[in-house]
């Protein structure tokens, strides 16, 4: 089995170097692909990936936990190999926008360390074949390159953009080495909702149209230039006709939006009464008003809370805000705040206790099958009792949506397809709606909506259905 085994066979061998990579896509076939590329490991990724396994969710973080230099000296212990995604979320210092903290930093020298004074290999999981070379070049031996999960759409992309030319405008948004980002700047993120909340790299005047600087046409021809590709006949039983050659076209220009509401206040508003027992709207502050709000028995009052966003990732939780990590919900509910603030905030500017707020519009997002599709709509809070999904007809969705702070979005969907109405479902989550649509064709929805622009590109999932 030893002689059989590569990776100790690479270890042993020369310098101990070798290069590895991470499979996240089920399957066993996807195995072996991986297997005959010429690698000389390869880790079958049962917590990030695609690949059932409840037990692992929690082993990374109650690792971390450990001293690694007791680790080190446990007899058959080969390899001490670290995730550095995963010990900067454990260690209060995750990796963001592709910076490590420099106690991060520290951290992963001091594994390299470890494993060298305790003769033992070390390994390390890199996001590309450069940052590979560099862990390489720092005395690490057991190094991931690649991961099928990127790779695997990485290279298709590839191909596909080779194929189309100059027919379509490249993606705004980019997958790369299982990062999410934009092509424009250079944070990269791990989850959808870190990809929403990354601020935008260049500032200037609001506008209801998308008025982006257009690309800087091309320079005049001169006259050695070569002259424009002629028509290419074309035959067709007797008659011959000239086709001409297939051109970009000019993108549509993007349907103005509705501007986004200001900001609410951050204080209570002075002339808006506060009814006993509300409790304070700022995160991680549980504390109720009393009978008495007046404004000199609201002087002593100190408010402490979170001003970030909760942050859960890979069985560690905790607030963007602050380093604190903890494992169980309840331990999270009881981090206390970082910040500290003059008087609680238990109505704002009193709109969510007044008159109900209409919303013109939310954010709504979708993926496909081969015979449904699955709609999101984003909306917190959804009143699930006084909420109304109604599929009036195979191309039409009625919604009425009013939420428990007084907002309420109202709206019908016109439908790319059509849709099976009796086997269609909707269920309403914490902070959004979710419909299944199940196709009447089987065919491919570039847009969800049939007023939307269509766009160049169709998500689906499986093989196309028919069309």
């Amino acid at each position: 089995m030893q002689a059989a085994n590569r990776l100790l066979q690479a270890l042993r061998t020369g310098s101990g170097l070798s290069f590895g990579a991470w499979q996240m896509l089920a399957g066993s076939s996807v195995s072996r692909l991986i297997a005959r590329s010429g690698f000389d490991w390869v880790v079958v990724d049962t917590e990030h990936g695609n690949i059932d396994d409840g037990a692992m969710h929690e082993a990374v973080a109650a690792i971390a936990g450990c001293n690694v230099e007791d680790i080190a000296k446990v007899p058959g212990i080969d390899v001490l190999f670290c995730g550095p995604f995963d010990l900067g979320n454990n260690i209060g210092h995750p990796i963001l926008n592709g910076t490590m903290h420099d106690e991060l930093k520290e951290a992963i020298a001091k594994i390299l360390r470890v494993a060298k004074g305790n003769q033992k290999s070390s390994g390390i999981y890199a996001t590309s074949g450069d940052q590979a070379q560099q862990y390489a070049d720092q005395g690490f031996q057991m190094v991931s390159v690649a991961t099928d999960a990127a790779s695997l759409p990485a290279s298709m992309q590839s191909a596909l953009t080779t194929a189309k030319g100059s027919y379509v405008h490249s993606a705004l948004n980019i997958a790369k080495e299982a990062l999410g980002g934009w092509n424009c700047c250079k944070p990269r993120v791990l989850t959808f909702d870190e990809f929403l909340s990354i601020p935008p790299c260049t500032t200037g005047k609001h506008s209801p149209v998308d008025d982006t600087p257009a690309p800087e046409p091309a320079s005049k021809p001169t006259e050695d230039a070569a002259p424009p590709p002629k028509p290419i006949a074309v035959t067709n039983g007797a008659q011959k006709t000239s086709a001409a050659p297939r051109l970009p076209q000019a993108p549509q220009q993007t349907p103005s939006t509705i501007p986004p509401p200001p900001p609410e206040s951050e204080s209570d508003d002075p002339s808006v009464a506060i009814p006993p027992n509300k409790t304070c709207r700022r995160r991680g502050c549980t504390a109720t008003s009393s009978t008495d709000t007046g404004s000199s028995a609201r002087d002593g009052e100190e408010c402490v809370y979170h001003p970030g966003q909760a942050l859960f990732h890979e069985g560690s939780k905790g607030w963007t805000c602050c380093k604190r990590r903890v494992l169980e919900f309840d331990e999270f509910m009881k981090i206390e705040g970082c910040k500290r603030k003059k008087r609680h905030m238990f109505v704002g500017s009193g709109k969510k206790d007044g008159k109900e707020e209409a919303l013109l519009t939310v954010r709504h997002d979708f993926y496909q099958t081969p015979m449904t599709v699955i709609a999101s709509f984003f909306l917190k809070k959804i009143d699930k009792e006084r909420a109304k999904i109604e599929f009036s007809s195979s191309t039409d969705i009625l919604l009425d949506l009013p939420t428990a702070d007084n907002k309420r979005y109202t709206t019908s969907v016109p439908l790319f397809g059509k849709i099976d109405t009796a086997k269609s479902t909707s269920k309403i989550m914490g902070t959004k709606l979710e419909l299944t649509l199940v196709k009447l064709d089987g065919a491919s929805w570039p847009t969800l909506r049939s007023d939307e622009q269509r766009t160049s590109e169709i998500t689906q999932v499986g093989p196309a259905g028919m069309a």
